[in-house]
């Protein structure tokens, strides 16, 4: 084994790969997971950052995050 390949996820089926993973290390309760496949979605679509590690054809692990700006640089409204 040469080690985990990283790459990032953008489809849907990807997506619902990662909520099994995800569900199986910390056993959500039913509609209290704290991103869904449609957030991830939006996240990979918006150009944020959704990754799958895989060895050989197996997710082992994932990463969801998204770009916070500096302070003062942006307005929400």
């Amino acid at each position: 084994m040469t080690g985990a390949v990283l790459r990032e996820l953008h489809f849907i089926e990807e997506l619902e790969d990662v909520m099994k993973l995800f569900d199986g290390i910390w056993r959500f309760d039913p509609g209290s997971a704290p991103v869904t496949v449609e957030m991830m979605r939006a996240l990979s679509h918006a150009g944020n950052y959704v990754a799958g590690a895989y060895e050989s054809d197996r997710l082992v692990g994932a990463s969801v995050a998204f770009l916070g700006a500096p302070p003062g640089q942006v307005l929400h409204s």
